[in-house]
């Protein structure tokens, strides 16, 4: 559904162009002043309107845009401009708030402001209020309020920043790729987010470059203490394990994220034999790999 609320102020008149948040509420204060000011607020780019929300799929904070002009320059001109935003963001057990502040000051009679609303990629909901004073002394502001949202990275944007296959089949397996659900909120089944981070800062629920940066360096410490593992069962009594194969590294790793060794030694204590009892997952991630080499990907890959 596309939103068109905006508020503008010219003397005691309301109109409303376009507005980019879903779900935004109005409450504006009208200025009344000799000069004729024209004071509108915007959301995100004034040109797009998306669905899912102003948190992109390239993702950038969430932005305002005020656009102010005198229609008398002749009697007063804007000499400043200040905004207030706060985000705050509760679910999954979090209290995440977010305020900045910004200010303009000079002398003209139409100024065009593009601010973020946090210092940060986050979203939830939102409340700013912006205000102008001209150099004859009026004065005015407006408000507005609503809910940050966010929008999906491709499949393509996310295996790309991955650059791993085994890591990408991991994420595909856990939430398929998608940081935000159907309501354009964070994605929750296996972990939270694309990364599939169980216990995301308050950026990785709403920047999914934040969130698969973070599962990628987890992943790659799971390959370093998997060449680790023969050496640390050798100074446990097991004095003639070999080294892990590069093979072995990969799959002591992969079965790693489900907290499981993929091998055990011997009885022999001279080498190494799968664990009988374990999770298929570090086999199933190796059989996915194959089957997407071979041109046969899952669905949404």
């Amino acid at each position: 559904m596309r939103h068109y609320i905006r508020k503008t102020l010219i003397l005691a008149l309301l109109f409303c162009p376009t507005l980019l948040f879903a779900g935004d509420s109005k409450d504006n204060e009208t200025a009344v002043g000799e000069a004729g000011v024209k004071f509108g607020i915007d959301a995100a780019d004034g040109k797009t309107v998306l669905t899912s929300g102003c948190i992109k799929a390239v993702p950038e904070p969430c932005t305002t845009t005020i656009d102010a002009a005198v229609e008398r320059c002749d009697i007063a001109s804007f000499v400043e401009i200040n905004m207030t935003a706060t985000i705050t963001y509760s679910q999954f057990g979090r209290n995440d708030v977010s305020t900045i502040s910004r200010r303009w000051t000079g002398n003209k009679c139409a100024v065009k402001l593009a601010w973020p609303l946090s210092d940060e990629v986050l979203g939830g909901k939102y409340s700013m209020r912006a205000s102008y004073r001209l150099s004859n002394g009026q004065t005015g502001n407006g408000n507005r309020s609503g809910e940050a949202k966010g929008e999906n990275p491709s499949s393509d944007a996310v295996r790309q920043r991955v650059g791993n296959l085994s890591h990408s089949v991991i994420l595909y397996k856990r939430n398929k790729f998608k940081q935000f659900n159907q309501n354009a909120r964070p994605f929750r089944r296996d972990g939270i987010g694309a990364g599939g981070i169980e216990t995301p800062s308050s950026e990785q629920f709403w920047n999914w470059h934040s969130s698969v940066d973070q599962a990628v360096s987890e992943l790659d410490l799971l390959y370093i203490e998997a060449r680790k593992y023969p050496e640390l069962l050798r100074s446990k009594g097991f004095a003639s394990l070999p080294d892990f194969t590069a093979d072995q590294i990969k799959l002591q790793a992969i079965q790693s994220v489900v907290a499981q060794s993929y091998f055990v030694p011997l009885r022999n204590g001279k080498g190494w034999k799968p664990m009988t009892d374990r999770l298929l997952f570090a086999d199933d991630v190796l059989s996915m790999e194959l089957d997407i080499q071979s041109g046969n990907p899952p669905q949404g890959w």
